[in-house]
């Protein structure tokens, strides 16, 4: 994951958030596929995504 410009990790949320954006890109927005890829249940990604408070457009 890589350093913030303020030489800082990203927080868990932050990169977790980050990793979700780039499984529903690389899926084409597909939420099933995401999780899969993820390697989490559906459930849980859809979980993520509402405790994102739509920081990742639902």
């Amino acid at each position: 994951m890589p350093v913030s410009r303020e030489g800082h990790f990203p927080t868990l949320e932050e990169a977790e958030s980050n990793l979700i954006r780039k499984a529903l890109d690389q899926t084409g927005g597909s939420r099933t596929a995401a999780a899969q890829l993820l390697g989490i249940h559906p459930s849980t990604l859809w979980r993520k995504l509402r405790d994102f408070d739509t920081e990742i457009p639902l």
